[in-house]
C-alpha cells in the first residue's frame, strides 16, 4: 500500500495535503543515521530531505533528538527568523 511505498522510498511523514516544505524519515538508532546514504534512496527530489533522530540512550548518557538538514535549507531557516522574529 501507500504506507510501505513511502517507507520504501524513506518517507515517514506522509504530508497528504502539501504543507510541509521538506521530506521527512525519522530515525531511532544508536549511531548518526548516514544521512547521504538514506537521502539518496529517496526518489522524491521536489522537497529537502530531513532525518528527525531519536539516539538510542546509552548508559548515562542523555542525547538529544537532533534533526539532520541540508545547510542551504538552516540558512533559510535562520533568514526567516531573523526576518519574522
Amino acid at each position: 500500500g501507500e504506507s510501505r511505498s513511502l517507507d520504501n522510498n524513506k518517507i515517514d511523514v506522509y504530508d497528504c495535503i502539501g504543507t510541509l516544505p521538506v521530506n521527512i524519515q525519522n530515525k531511532c538508532t544508536l549511531n548518526t543515521p548516514n544521512y547521504h546514504n538514506i537521502e539518496s534512496e529517496c526518489s522524491d527530489k521536489s522537497k529537502p530531505f530531513v532525518i528527525c533522530w531519536k539516539p538510542a540512550q546509552k548508559e548515562g548518557i542523555d542525547r538529544k533528538p537532533v534533526a539532520i538538514i541540508p545547510i542551504d535549507l538552516l540558512w533559510k531557516f535562520l533568514e526567516m527568523y531573523v526576518k519574522n522574529g
